[in-house]
């Protein structure tokens, strides 16, 4: 028996299997405590990874593209994308959520957060390239709480020139304090004009712009569409603010205004007449010392280079200029005088012919000003569509990218099946340990059905001593010497 016990220690002492050190790793007490510590060790490194390491490194991007609307007056902060990182606009998103309030603001405005700006060409021809605008917001992670806060933060930049669209064209259709909108940019001049002749180049400069401006919007957005405040179209409109200053108005306009010098004289009427007298005599006197001076130059050319004038093709064209230039100041000398005589002849005329004049000024002033008072309420119509038009501003945004820092999860998954690896290692070598001085690691339950050791099964039996005994060695035989 003894060398029996003394053969199966030596062939646990000799080596063990693959499947021995399994089931030493996979006994439920040793991968309990092994699991526990892969998983607290995944735990703590992705933390530190996450919420120390990382925040510090990355950064959040998001990459926008937008189109104002062409009723807007785009400004260069908003084409540069500065306005999308500018303080105002960083503090009204940050108002606009509660959620928002820990948000350092001072950090953002010192750099943190920043819009890049790239155009690239997308079609057209060498001539005329048709290019897109794309912007990139970029942040540092650590701005904010979580991926979700900066998602919904930029985003809300991203969406803020919607607003700031909107805020331009109601602006633009507001009156000002002197009693325009942003759609009369010539009417302020009406009032401070001093003759008819600027009044008239102001309206037609007016209605130009009106017109100008539907033409844009009808090429952005089609003639047909609708603005729900006036129930009239583009196109409809456009053709209102050309009928308020038609062509041939104006040429009527100008034609009689030309044939009987009108002077715009307000209440001091024979003042305004002396005034527009003395002010054509000093336009008149203007040109024609410009017109001598000329014709001296001209002359003492002539004279020093005439044997040069056959060939010389710059002299030629020389004294072209000089001959061009005296021409149009005599055609200009001599409309001013006729307007001259004009009112010289009112000036020199009796009472009633002045009053007959100054009736007919009223009554020219008095259709100017009705084609001004009908260029005014187009002014405001297009306004009203500009405010419209405000909600056409596009905007399309990406994804919120993360870039920068390291994988939490892949490295806390790495460090977590290092950790593994190596308590394996640990508990293979401590229990082989044991099993070679030949003490257990631990005991061995006794498995179910087994049965317990019995007081008969554990006692020698007096046949089990017997054998002991027949199998013990007898001693030498003891020889009496008495018997000898």
């Amino acid at each position: 028996m003894e060398t029996e016990r003394n053969e199966e220690q030596a062939e646990v002492r000799e080596g063990l299997t693959l499947g021995d050190y399994l089931r030493m790793i996979f006994q439920w007490k040793h991968l309990c405590i092994l699991l526990a510590a892969a998983v607290a060790a995944f735990a703590v490194v992705w933390a530190v990874i996450r919420y120390v390491v990382n925040p510090s490194k990355q950064q959040y991007s998001m990459t926008f593209r937008f189109s104002v609307s062409k009723a807007t007056q785009s400004t260069e902060e908003i084409e540069s994308g500065h306005f999308f990182v500018s303080p105002s606009t960083l503090g009204t998103v940050k108002s606009s959520d509660n959620s928002f309030a820990f948000l350092d603001l001072d950090r953002m405005e010192n750099g943190e957060i920043y819009v890049t700006r790239e155009v690239n060409a997308v079609g057209g021809t060498e001539e005329i390239q048709i290019v897109e605008t794309t912007y990139t917001l970029t942040a540092r992670a650590d701005l904010f709480r979580d991926s979700k806060m900066a998602q919904l933060f930029l985003s809300r930049l991203v969406k803020s020139v919607e607003t700031k669209s909107k805020e331009l064209a109601d602006g633009l259709a507001a009156k000002g304090e002197d009693g325009f909108n942003g759609y009369e940019p010539y009417m302020r001049g009406y009032e401070n004009a001093f003759s008819f002749e600027e009044q008239i180049e102001i309206l037609r400069n007016q209605r130009d712009y009106l017109v100008s401006c539907y033409d844009s919007w009808i090429d952005a957005y089609s003639g047909n569409f609708y603005v729900p405040e006036l129930g009239l179209t583009l196109s409809s409109l456009r053709a209102s603010a050309k009928a308020a200053f038609s062509d041939a108005y104006l040429k009527r306009l100008d034609e009689e205004l030309d044939a009987c010098g009108y002077v715009l004289a307000g209440a001091e009427k024979d003042l305004a007449l002396k005034a527009r007298q003395t002010t054509l005599e000093n336009m008149i006197e203007s040109n024609t010392q410009k017109i001598t001076a000329l014709q001296a130059s001209l002359d003492t050319l002539l004279e020093q280079y005439t044997e040069a004038l056959g060939s010389s093709s710059s002299l030629l064209l020389q004294f072209d200029e000089y001959n061009t230039r005296i021409a149009a100041l005599s055609e200009e000398n001599a409309e001013l005088n006729r307007k001259l005589n004009i009112i010289n002849a009112v000036l020199a005329s009796d009472e009633s012919a002045q009053k007959d004049y100054f009736t007919r000024v009223e009554s020219f002033e008095q259709s100017v000003d009705g084609v001004r008072d009908a260029i005014n309420a187009e002014a405001g119509k297009c306004a009203t569509a500009a405010q419209a038009l405000a909600g056409e501003t596009y905007v399309s945004y990406s994804e919120l990218h993360t870039t920068g820092g390291t994988n939490a999860v892949l490295m806390a998954l790495v460090v977590a099946v290092l950790v593994f690896a190596a308590g394996a290692v640990i508990v293979c070598v401590i229990c082989r340990t044991y099993r070679r001085t030949g003490e257990p690691a631990e005991p061995v339950p006794a498995e179910e059905g087994d049965a317990a050791p019995t007081e008969s099964s554990s006692a020698p039996t007096d046949a089990d001593s017997a054998d002991a005994v027949a199998d013990e060695p007898a001693p030498p035989e003891h020889h009496d010497p008495d018997n000898l």
